[in-house]
């Protein structure tokens, strides 16, 4: 055994270790070597996980979800007890599931379209068109069709607001007021649910649009926290490139500390990459965890 470890022909090792306990099951040596192989392999599994794990991450971070799906299933057959894997995986997983939901939206809001045409929707079409097209945008940033679906909804959307609203404000009613709070409401919806830049962009332009109309303390709060929003998400961008690059060039100390400063700077928005956070900190034990003398 010793010999042909040394001389490197894992094959013939292994057969020599199987062929010794078929002759002598309790064969301590053959016993030994078999257990430790298999440590090794055990560990060099573990290990393969964690490079995984950090590679999926990068896919998820980048929007790549079919991928970074399949990274981390592969991380999680490679080491099935690690919880960072697992938890990556779900992860992934919902975000696949958004995108299903984001297609299905869309394909409600085109049937919609294809049945009445856009100038042919009546109030209460364009706006249940309007809330379902941001929705799917929102669920899925990089889906392209809801960028430009959004992007045809949008001016007839404005168009008809705009109308139905100054014939409220001249009835005299109080639908003008109503549908003034709808708008703020729907903002806020938006800002809340705000996974691109766009989003926020979205969320400013429906509380300018109203801003021109009325206005009142919570509307300027919700102007201000969709532009806060915007600068806060384009910073979580910064942050998360700056982690991967760390991550890359092996140093998980400062990838984390990448991100635990943009947590402390913007501690409203730390959502956008606790998830990363998470699983970079659970690593680094793990890493401890497995020096000698820890």
């Amino acid at each position: 055994l010793a010999i042909l470890k040394a001389q490197g022909k894992p094959g013939e090792y292994e057969e020599l270790i199987q062929t010794i306990l078929r002759l002598d099951p309790l064969n301590r040596a053959a016993s030994i070597a078999l257990a430790g192989d298999a440590a090794v392999h055990v560990d060099k599994e573990r290990e393969r996980s964690r490079t995984l794990l950090l590679q999926g991450e990068a896919l998820y971070d980048k929007g790549n979800f079919d991928r970074a799906f399949q990274v981390f299933q592969d991380a999680v057959d490679a080491d099935p007890e690690s919880s960072p894997a697992k938890d990556a995986r779900r992860r992934a997983f919902a975000k696949l599931e958004d995108r299903r939901s984001s297609d299905q939206l869309l394909d409600e809001v085109l049937a919609d379209i294809v049945e009445t045409g856009p100038r042919a929707m009546v109030w209460f079409q364009l706006s249940n068109a309007m809330d379902k097209v941001n929705r799917a945008a929102s669920l899925d940033p990089r889906n392209r069709d809801a960028a430009e679906l959004r992007s045809f909804v949008v001016p007839e959307y404005e168009g008809a607001w705009k109308q139905k609203y100054e014939q409220a404000e001249t009835s005299g009613s109080d639908a003008a007021r109503q549908m003034w709070e709808s708008e703020i409401e729907k903002a806020f919806l938006i800002r809340r649910r705000a996974t691109t830049t766009d989003d926020f962009d979205t969320a400013a332009t429906m509380l300018r649009r109203s801003m021109k109309h009325r206005t009142n303390a919570r509307a300027v709060a919700e102007l201000a926290a969709a532009l806060a929003g915007k600068r806060a998400f384009q910073e979580s961008v910064m942050a998360l490139r700056d982690a991967e690059r760390l991550q890359q060039s092996g140093d998980l100390h400062g990838a984390i500390e990448a991100l635990y400063r943009y947590t402390t700077t913007f501690p409203y928005y730390a959502a956008r990459v606790q998830s990363t956070l998470t699983t970079l900190r659970k690593l680094e034990t793990e890493s401890k965890l497995q020096r000698p003398g820890a």
